[in-house]
């Protein structure tokens, strides 16, 4: 109605006598008028059905707290009450027993009498320790009393009304409450333990009362007591059931009545609706599209100053290159740019309207909640960015690199908005996992060129790697008459014989820690051991390096019969140090050691017989106590060292399987 109070009065003439109205639509707005009164009256219902329903929820959760408190507190009671029962019937056994035992100590040989005072106590006590925790209260429950009257009357209270001294025994008992009959029974208890204790002549009125008490007149009581606590259970239980029904029907009834109001209030609207239509339909699109109430109402339209105050603002966020959420102080989407659609393939319609944490992955979206929520709560400052996982429609996961800024509007001190920007980063990872493949292939290179610990050294850009080695053992392997081998050879196979040769060896040598290959020379293989391991002895180094010779020697019959040859190898061993290792040149570094126990391990071989391990003196007094057959092979002429003795060393147990040596 004010859209039309707002149009021309010219137009409204033109309006009516362009379009005769007809019977129908006569009717339509005459039933409008006449039902714009009872509008109010179903809304009013309708607000009447919500309270009321609300109020019956209230109340149901109030009662139902209430009768499972009663129930829960008759399920301890029981407990105690059942308690009790067993517990006396467990103490006067114990009783009976002292008695019999304290008066035929001599038949009874079972157990001790002290043995038996003790568990009489203990049980007493734990009977009275139940009692006053039905009647008083335990961390559990609250205390009996003021629950139910029957109750009361069983455990509490004592009917003595006439005079006490005038009733005899059987009827004081009868008149005392179960609880008063415990403290009397205890105290019996009691005084029958101190006279078995102290060696005393039993009372014959304190057994019989004793026994009297629990047999004729408490256990009734206390049976009395846990019956009566089952039955108020179960009553409590019945009791939420019937209000369960009641407020189901209720409930239901209210929800019928909250349906039916809520569709007469859906079509009296709607006719409202479709009347209003009509009247707007006999306006020209002209005279509509030119009335601001029309634009304001049915197309979102602003004033002329917002608009152009925002179309700048809104052009910016459109055609932004990174995505841009516009959030609600809880996160909820209300703004999004056309990025967000390329990049994550949602269409605005799906979202609008949800929590932005949705569209990441479940630790990033987790992040981001407890962020927004540090922000809000000015914890952390109105800025905060990091890497996260933006999940798209396909499911497909997309690195981003996230910002977050709080928005405050101006004048106000509170954030009251969010403005998250996604940058996509696939192309950044996708690089980075490039260089981190062709850095793990570097490296992997490196490690077949230098040893691991140097590699590590030359990644923390260490320079002038060097190092002095107090004792190695220097491991140098020759092939005998290689020249003669390979003059029949193409150079093509010359190499790859060598290569099979080499890998081998290369393959022996990975199962030993502490061997490090140095460098091939032609046909000879210089490795060393002990280099990297300062920690250990020079025995452990030296075994190991001839315990490699045996190896090489008896993998030449798999070599040879893969090369169709038949190879033999002299191997020269010698311990010795010091040694200086380091890393020599810059553009291709080479690992190499020096010292003068290298240059007796090279004569060495060279002395050496085929297919025999060379050692020195150094070496032989290093191993000359393991395992191993050492044969004394004399003085042997060493090139520039003069005459030194030398020995052979060899092992008749050892074996090698010539799986371990394919390659």
């Amino acid at each position: 109605m004010e859209i039309i109070n707002t149009i021309d009065s010219k137009e409204k003439i033109e309006a009516r006598d362009n379009t005769l109205m007809q019977n129908n639509e006569q009717a339509s707005i005459i039933e409008i008028k006449s039902e714009k009164g009872p509008s109010t009256g179903i809304l009013a219902v309708i607000c009447l059905m919500s309270l009321l329903t609300l109020a019956m929820t209230l109340i149901s959760g109030l009662y139902i707290i209430k009768l499972n408190t009663n129930i829960k507190n008759l399920n301890g009671w029981n407990i105690y009450s059942a308690m009790r029962v067993s517990l006396l019937a467990e103490s006067l056994n114990m009783l009976v027993s002292c008695v019999i035992v304290h008066d035929y100590p001599y038949d009874f040989t079972w157990s001790s009498m002290d043995d038996l005072v003790t568990s009489t106590y203990f049980v007493t006590s734990k009977l009275v320790d139940a009692d006053n925790k039905l009647i008083n209260g335990s961390d559990t429950t609250v205390p009996i009393q003021g629950f139910d009257e029957t109750l009361d009357n069983i455990n509490i209270y004592d009917d003595l009304m006439q005079n006490t001294s005038t009733l005899d025994p059987q009827e004081y008992y009868n008149n005392l409450s179960a609880h008063s009959l415990i403290g009397v029974y205890s105290n019996y208890v009691t005084s029958i333990m101190t006279q078995i204790s102290n060696g005393q002549n039993l009372s014959v009125p304190d057994v019989a009362n004793a026994i009297y008490i629990p047999n004729d007149r408490l256990i009734y009581k206390l049976i009395q007591s846990r019956k009566r606590c089952s039955e108020l259970a179960t009553d409590q239980l019945s009791k939420l059931k019937i209000f369960y029904i009641i407020i189901a029907v209720c409930v239901i009834f209210c929800v019928g009545v909250y349906i039916t109001f809520v569709a007469m209030y859906y079509n009296n609207r709607l006719r409202t609706y479709r009347a209003a239509l009509f009247i707007v339909k006999r306006f020209s699109p002209y005279v509509l599209l030119s009335n601001k109430m029309f634009n304001k109402v049915f197309l979102k339209g602003n004033n002329l100053k917002n608009n152009k105050k925002m179309s700048i603002e809104h052009s910016i966020i459109q055609n932004a290159n990174d995505s841009i959420f516009c959030t609600s102080l809880q996160g909820t989407v209300e703004t999004v740019n056309d990025s967000v659609q390329r990049l994550l393939d949602y269409t605005p319609e799906q979202l609008l309207g949800q929590k932005v944490d949705l569209f990441f992955a479940n630790a990033d979206g987790e992040t981001l909640r407890q962020k927004l929520e540090m922000m809000k709560e000015g914890q952390i400052s109105q800025f905060y960015e990091d890497d996260f996982t933006a999940i798209s429609d396909t499911t497909q996961e997309i690195p981003v690199h996230t910002s977050i800024i709080g928005m405050i509007k101006e004048n106000e001190t509170k954030i009251n908005s969010f403005v998250i920007i996604l940058r996509d980063q696939t192309a950044l990872v996708k690089q980075k996992k490039q260089a981190e493949d062709a850095k793990a292939k570097s490296e992997k290179l490196l490690y077949q060129i230098l040893p691991r610990d140097i590699v590590l050294q030359l990644n923390k850009s260490e320079k002038d790697i060097s190092f002095v080695v107090p004792s190695a053992t220097i491991i140098f392997v020759d092939i005998n008459r290689f020249s003669e081998y390979a003059a029949n050879l193409s150079p093509q196979d010359i190499m790859a014989n060598l290569s099979l040769y080499f890998a081998c060896l290369d393959k022996m040598a990975s199962r030993h820690n502490m061997i490090q290959k140095i460098k091939l020379i032609g046909d000879i293989y210089m490795a060393a051991t002990g280099l990297f391991n300062p920690d250990v002895s020079p025995e452990s180094h030296a075994e190991q390096s001839i315990i490699f010779g045996f190896e090489c020697i008896q993998s030449l019959d798999e070599i040879n019969m893969r090369l169709e040859a038949n190879l033999a190898i002299r191997i020269g061993i010698n311990s010795g140090g010091p040694i200086i290792a380091g890393v020599l040149g810059t553009d291709k570094p080479v690992f190499d050691i020096i010292g003068d126990a290298i240059n007796i391990s090279a004569r060495l071989q060279t002395t050496c017989e085929i297919n025999h391990v060379h050692i020195s003196q150094a070496t032989y007094d290093l191993v000359k106590d393991m395992n191993f057959e050492l044969t004394k092979r004399g003085e042997t002429f060493l090139k520039g060292k003069g005459k030194q003795m030398t020995y052979y060393a060899s092992s008749s147990i050892f074996v090698l399987n010539h799986s371990d040596i394919s390659v």
